[in-house]
């Protein structure tokens, strides 16, 4: 059961007391509270520094009303089917507005083994007692808190994974969220739970059950929260092809833990805007995050990424690598901020975005940081905004390949930096397919 448009709108209160009423107890209590921080809590303006050359307009998600969905049998049909993205995994979870349409499992094993796997509707009935306190350890300090509390107020499905201490799972979980409601707002949550020494793989992906809505659009809210174990190891992949009448926020939370390897991939190439808040806090010695983001913007897109690494423990490592490249008067903006605390001795962290621009007027903005509390530490950021290499593009076009397809092959050199770090070659495979078919609407000079 999920909370999706109707007919007719509700006043935000009444929309919101409807919606308590559909999700246990435990969680009433804490939504209640953070419903009416939300009510108190301003709204961003571009004044804000979190939010310096963003485009406002349009993110008013909770002005849709909150309603319950109508379901209709022959799009989940058609939706399970078209969620074979990945054809080997341990287990895959289908959703399509909010509601679990079904779950495949090919691991049946796994369960013996203590692993969790399920919708969080189905998670706050079984495990409220895993759920409640990793929720109220997650944070919001780039920009959207009150995007945030609104989430948490509303949330009521989406993924929950738990792997138990020592268990190790090579082939990945995967979560497919389609969405078909026009003038509608979205709440899914990711919560992931690796314990120690456990070692894992997800792939999480966003899409459209249709190409375009006759009237409205669709905001998705989604929010990750990632807590990775002493000695863990885990990997996380995110997917947003929504269309183009469609608004996506993503705000991510990661903990790594001591001696933890946390690996994270975002790929964004559909809806209008897209704002994309990354929170990454390295608690235990030893922990090493790397971060990476690929995206494509065309038409009048606009993207825009705000990224935090927090260095709470010595030794520890980051790498965040953001790359970006634009087509056609698409727009990217991207600001990221390395914080090393007094404690973060021996800190070794790096934070680059790349800005390939594919059109004159196509515009990147980047705005890397660093704030050092420590005196022994490594940290370098970097930004780089410039056209495709003259030299590689005659080079090319001297050996017959035409001018469009020699860009194309330029593009997807300029990305294999970051595929070539994912492990699973099927997901590498795809992710150039998925690329290949957002170029089809680009417009070259």
């Amino acid at each position: 059961m999920t909370t999706l448009l109707e007919k007719q709108p509700l006043s935000e209160q009444k929309a919101f007391e409807k919606h308590l009423d559909s999700v246990p107890l435990p969680f009433q209590l804490i939504k209640e509270k953070v419903w009416e921080e939300y009510k108190k809590l301003p709204r961003p303006s571009r004044k804000d520094e979190l939010w310096r050359y963003s485009n406002l307009s349009g993110y008013h998600p909770e002005s849709h009303g909150i309603y319950l969905s109508e379901n209709p049998k022959v799009e989940l049909l058609n939706n399970t089917t078209r969620s074979k993205l990945l054809e080997k995994y341990t287990e895959e979870i289908i959703f399509f507005d909010g509601q679990l349409s079904s779950q495949n499992n090919s691991l049946n094993e796994r369960l013996e083994a203590g692993v969790i796997f399920m919708s969080i509707a189905e998670a706050m009935e079984k495990h409220p007692d895993r759920l409640l306190p990793l929720l109220q350890k997650s944070t919001s300090n780039l920009g959207s808190k009150k995007f945030s509390a609104l989430h948490q107020a509303y949330f009521q499905n989406g993924i929950y994974l738990h792997v138990p201490e020592s268990i190790s799972l090579e082939k990945p979980f995967v979560a497919y969220h389609w969405f078909s409601k026009k003038s509608c707002t979205q709440f899914p949550l990711t919560l992931i739970d690796i314990a120690d020494n456990a070692k894992a793989h997800f792939v999480d992906f966003y899409g459209s059950a249709n190409d375009h809505f006759d009237k409205g659009s669709t905001f998705v809210i989604n929010k990750t929260l990632i807590y990775a174990g002493a000695g863990s190891n885990f990997s996380t992949h995110s997917i947003q092809s929504l269309n183009l009448q469609s608004q996506y926020m993503q705000l991510v939370n990661s903990e790594a833990g001591q001696d933890s390897h946390l690996q994270s991939t975002s790929v964004h190439l559909g809806s209008s805007k897209a704002r994309q808040e990354n929170h990454i806090a390295l608690t235990g010695s030893g922990a090493h995050v790397h971060s990476f983001s690929l995206t494509v913007a065309t038409g009048k897109q606009e993207f825009d990424q705000r990224t935090f690494q927090s260095h709470q423990a010595e030794h520890t490592y980051s790498n965040l690598l953001y790359k970006n490249a634009l087509f056609d008067n698409a727009r990217t903006i991207f600001s990221g901020l390395i914080h090393v605390k007094p404690q973060g001795q021996h800190t070794d962290a790096y934070q680059t975005n790349r800005n390939l621009l594919l059109n004159p007027h196509a515009e990147a903005i980047s705005m890397p940081g660093l704030e050092i509390g420590a005196n022994e530490v490594k940290c370098s950021h970097g930004a780089t905004t410039g056209q495709i290499d003259e030299s590689e593009l005659f080079y090319m076009l001297a050996r017959g390949i035409p001018p469009a397809k020699a860009k194309e092959l330029l593009v997807f050199g300029f990305f294999e930096e970051i595929i070539s770090k994912i492990k699973d070659p099927s997901l590498q495979e795809l992710l150039r397919v998925l690329i290949l078919e957002k170029f089809s609407n680009k417009t070259y000079p």
